[in-house]
């Protein structure tokens, strides 16, 4: 048994979600009804508001954006197996990371990386010599978003593995 698949293991970070995912909602439903400066917003009266085009009838479209963009990072082929890869390491060269990954084109690799290392999930260090050899490393925020998506996939894996299990 893997160690995602060891619930056991995961109970006290799966009880954690549900009480995350509630802070975030009140936090989310404070701020829209500030956002449209109403007590409370219907589900009905915000998706109604959301199909506005005025940004001034409906500010969470533009907030909308920053987390579309944000997103896209981790929509990308590979994203998150460079990020899980990285964490086992001090730090890795490119071709160890290409090994690592499988049947990963250097090109594809070499792309991934440079979108990390612009959104400051990974540092790019080149180290001098004869080859030039070139290595990464999760940033302070690369650690932390690897944090963040660990207890996810394992959230995601119990609950998958859990209702499988209820079908048969």
């Amino acid at each position: 048994m893997s160690f995602i698949h060891d619930i056991e293991n995961w109970k006290d970070v799966l009880e954690l979600i549900p009480k995350l995912q509630n802070a975030v909602f009140k936090n989310l439903q404070k701020h829209l009804n500030k956002q449209f400066d109403t007590a409370e917003i219907s589900r009905s009266e915000l998706l109604e508001r959301h199909k506005e085009k005025d940004p001034e009838k409906n500010p969470v479209k533009e907030e909308m954006k920053v987390f579309s963009s944000t997103a896209k990072i981790f929509q990308g082929k590979y994203t998150m197996e460079i990020i899980f890869v990285l964490s086992g390491f001090k730090f890795a060269f490119f071709n160890e990371l290409k090994q690592a990954l499988g049947n990963i084109t250097s090109s594809s690799l070499s792309n991934r990386l440079h979108l990390l290392e612009n959104s400051g999930i990974v540092k790019r260090t080149v180290h001098e010599g004869t080859p030039i050899r070139v290595s990464y490393h999760l940033t302070k925020t690369g650690w932390g978003v690897y944090g963040l998506l660990l207890p996810l996939l394992i959230y995601t894996a119990t609950i998958i593995e859990t209702d499988n299990k209820m079908k048969k």
